[in-house]
């Protein structure tokens, strides 16, 4: 179930893109907010605190993860984020580049 997290796990530092228009698939409500954990948690290390102060859109387009920010959400870091982590209550005003 989770070969397309697997794939993108083992090669994110290896290629340019992965996947064109996979946030259109069925299965991009399931692994789109774990590619975004996994970019957060695991590449990038940011807290909580980091994440408000340092998350960008561009911070997708330059981990290889441009395709998911522009079709799965619209171009808004702050729905990717809601959607990875709905446990915690960010709010869009606290983000860098806040509407």
């Amino acid at each position: 179930m989770y070969l397309f997290y697997h794939i993108f796990k083992n090669s994110i530092r290896k290629i340019k893109t992965f996947q064109n228009h996979f946030g259109k698939c069925d299965e991009s409500a399931v692994y789109a907010p774990l590619r975004t954990q996994y970019l957060i948690e695991n590449i990038l290390n940011f807290s909580n605190e980091d994440i408000n102060k340092k998350y960008l859109k561009s911070t997708f387009r330059d981990n290889s993860l441009g395709d998911l920010i522009c079709i799965k959400y619209n171009d808004s870091a702050f729905a990717a984020i809601t959607d990875a982590y709905p446990e915690k209550n960010f709010y869009a005003w606290d983000f860098v580049n806040a509407p």
